[in-house]
C-alpha cells in the first residue's frame, strides 16, 4: 500500500500507440522490483474483444493475490464515472471524484473485471467488488431520491416565499396560523434533508472514484 501510495506511475498520461496499458504494468513491475517487492505483470483477456488489458499482481502475507491497476488518464476517459449531484439546500456536492487512479482491480474469469479505488477497497476477493457494486447502486438510488425531495422542498419554499410576499399577518387570525405552521414544517423538512444530505454525503465519500467495468475476462496470464 505505502508503495503504491508513493509511486506516480498513475499520474503519467495514457497515450495511444506510446505508453498504453502494458507499458504503465512494466514499468510499475520494475518500481516495485526496485523497490524489493515482487510483482507480476498480469494480461487480461475479454470476452467477444480482440483487446485487452495489462495491470499488475502482488502476492501480499495477508490479502493473499492483489490484482492492481495504476493505468493513467487517456484524453477521451471513460473508465471514471464522475458528477454524482446532490442538491443539497446548502449547495452542490459530487461524488464518484478520483483523487488518485491507483485501484484494486477484481478479475475473475466468466465475470466483469472490476475496479474499486485503492484508498477505499475493502478487501481483494471477488465478493468484495460484489459487495461495493450493491452499495454504489443502493447509494445512486438513494441519492436520486434525495434530489428529487430536495427539489420538491425547494418548490414548496418558493411557494411559500410568493404567498406571504407583501402580507402582513395578524396574530390570532388563520391566516397568521397557516404562515406560522407552514414555516416550521419548511423548517423541519430542511432539518431533515440536511441530515440526509450528510449521511449521503459519508457514504459517497466511502465509495471513492467510481470506475467502470471493462468486459468480461475470459483468459489472465500472470508473469512473476
Amino acid at each position: 500500500m505505502s508503495f503504491l501510495i508513493a509511486d506516480k506511475i498513475d499520474e503519467n498520461d495514457y497515450v495511444t500507440g506510446s505508453f498504453m496499458c502494458g507499458a504503465f504494468a512494466e514499468e510499475l513491475h520494475n518500481n516495485a522490483e526496485a523497490a524489493g517487492i515482487r510483482a507480476a505483470w498480469v494480461s487480461v483477456y475479454f470476452e467477444g474483444e480482440s483487446a485487452g488489458h495489462a495491470l499488475n499482481a502482488f502476492y501480499t502475507t495477508d490479502r493473499g493475490l492483489v490484482y492492481v491497476d495504476c493505468i493513467g488518464k487517456t484524453a477521451q476517459d471513460n473508465t471514471e464515472s464522475v458528477g454524482m449531484n446532490s442538491t443539497s439546500p446548502e449547495g452542490l456536492e459530487v461524488y464518484g471524484k478520483a483523487g488518485s487512479r491507483d485501484k484494486v482491480a477484481y478479475v475473475a474469469v466468466g465475470k466483469e473485471l472490476g475496479l474499486v479505488s485503492l484508498n477505499v477497497a475493502s478487501c481483494p476477493q471477488y465478493g468484495c467488488y460484489e459487495d461495493y457494486v450493491q452499495r454504489k447502486a443502493s447509494f445512486e438510488a438513494s441519492l436520486n431520491d434525495y434530489n428529487q425531495e430536495v427539489q420538491d422542498y425547494n418548490s414548496e419554499v418558493a411557494a411559500f416565499n410568493e404567498w406571504v410576499a407583501g402580507e402582513v399577518f395578524i396574530e390570532g387570525t388563520s391566516d397568521a396560523a397557516r404562515a406560522h405552521q407552514w414555516s416550521e414544517e419548511l423548517g423541519q423538512e430542511k432539518d431533515r434533508l440536511t441530515a440526509l444530505s450528510e449521511t449521503l454525503d459519508t457514504e459517497g465519500k466511502s465509495l471513492g472514484a467510481f470506475w467502470q467495468p471493462l468486459g468480461i475476462v475470459s483468459k489472465v496470464g500472470i508473469y512473476w
